[in-house]
């Protein structure tokens, strides 16, 4: 066989080989670039502790490192305690645990991350001074960093518990009128500011304390000695009182103590003349005499002249035989109980109708004389109160005389049905007496 032949006949059937060989490894590599990238996805801080309020960026870790990839989903699977961001921060919303996930390419991890309380930086009241009126409360704000902060076993304390009392978290009560300084601490953390306690708007129904002070309610540590009826300025009537005790012009308060009963004045036949007339010659008062127009004396505020008036006929002995035995009990109850009352009140008087019919309705516009109806709204916001601290001393019922007086024989007293101002004989011996003070 030709040589040349032989060769082509080997080289025919080499061919297949060397087309193999060539085209295999191309075939190889293909197949090596098409198979998929196997990710390994982490979270570094797989077990985290922060504070209430704290923020953090979590280190997300996806292997091999120049893996692409496509996707990436935050999510908190307790977002009232952790909340996250698509870029992996997270805040500390609440006190608790929770799981935070995160999603490359559907492969995911997760981090469990705790929360605790944070500890105190600093505290401190909203306002450096705080005002309240005596016997209400107040309640002061503090402020604190981190606002997250743990403030369990805070104690509030006043410098003078008796002008100003804790009742509860940042909230004092006005004892007396003053000022005290309260504190507030915290984990040994402190802050103080002042709270001024001021006389508050005087009402019928108020208190009246021994140390002057006027409140809604009873307060700890005083000693009521009166029931406010009225609130203004009895001085503006009265020229004796504003005189004699100029500051009085808050109101005027009744006895909380029990009634007495007398009769005006027993002898008045004998006297032969009113005390009014004895006044005019004898005396610096006013004349108690009143007639029952709107004009009169009737309709004034002016027991406390009256009173001193009656005291200084009673102290003639000229009228010894025949003196105001109104005038008489009211003597015998400052010896027994003008202690109790403070400085600055006029002391105990016996109204005049005017003064007794405000005690019973309250204010009337027109004549006292006229009044028709039986209605006595003042009076039962008064007893409410003596109620509360003496039920046997409440004012039911009866006529009460009063200092005003009438004409030789017949003085005023008011009946607390309606307080209508009326006249009876100076001798009838069953009218009631139930002083008042000025303040």
């Amino acid at each position: 066989m030709c040589p040349g032949v032989l060769v082509m006949k080997r080289f025919l059937y080499m061919l297949p080989l060397l087309i193999a060989a060539a085209v295999l490894p191309s075939c190889m590599e293909k197949a090596v670039e098409e198979e998929p990238v196997q990710l390994s996805v982490d979270i570094y801080e797989s077990d985290l502790s922060l504070m209430q309020g704290d923020t953090y960026q979590l280190t997300l870790v996806v292997e091999p490192l120049d893996a692409e990839y496509f996707s990436v989903e935050w999510t908190s699977l307790n977002p009232e305690i952790v909340s996250v961001t698509q870029e992996g921060v997270i805040t500390a919303e609440n006190m608790g645990e929770a799981l935070i996930k995160v999603t490359v390419d559907g492969v995911s991890a997760t981090s469990i991350v705790t929360v605790g309380q944070s500890p105190l930086k600093s505290v401190g009241f909203a306002e450096s001074e705080y005002e309240v009126a005596l016997g209400e409360t107040v309640v002061t704000g503090i402020v604190f960093e981190p606002s997250s902060a743990d403030t369990s076993g805070t104690v509030w304390t006043s410098s003078d518990s008796s002008v100003v009392m804790p009742v509860g978290p940042g909230e004092f009560k006005g004892l007396s009128i003053g000022e005290s300084f309260v504190t507030v601490n915290i984990a040994g953390k402190t802050a103080n500011c002042k709270i001024r306690v001021a006389q508050g708007p005087i009402k019928p129904g108020d208190f009246l304390f021994d140390d002057g002070s006027v409140c809604s309610v009873l307060l700890p540590g005083k000693y009521p000695v009166a029931v406010v009826f009225y609130a203004g300025n009895p001085t503006a009537e009265d020229a004796a009182l504003k005189a004699e005790h100029p500051k009085c012009t808050h109101g005027l308060a009744v006895s909380i103590g029990e009634d007495l009963t007398s009769a005006w004045q027993p002898a008045y036949s004998a006297c032969g003349k009113t005390v009014g007339d004895w006044c005019d010659d004898n005396s610096d008062y006013e004349s108690p005499i009143t007639g029952t127009d709107s004009g009169a004396p009737l309709n004034r505020i002016c027991g406390y002249n009256n009173t001193m008036a009656l005291l200084d006929f009673n102290s003639d002995l000229a009228n010894r035989g025949w003196k105001v035995a109104a005038a008489v009990e009211y003597c015998y109850y400052i010896i027994e109980n003008g202690w109790s009352l403070p400085e600055g009140t006029s002391g105990w008087y016996i109204p005049s109708a005017k003064e007794m019919s405000l005690l019973v309705r309250g204010v009337h516009e027109g004549n006292i004389w006229d009044i028709q109806d039986d209605s006595s709204p003042n009076l039962d916001i008064v007893n409410a109160s003596i109620g509360k601290i003496r039920p046997d001393c409440v004012i039911a019922g009866g006529s009460y005389w009063t200092s005003s007086e009438y004409d030789e024989s017949y003085a005023y007293f008011v009946n607390v049905s309606g307080g209508r101002a009326s006249i009876a004989p100076k001798n009838f011996e069953n009218g009631l007496l139930r002083f008042i003070v000025a303040f």
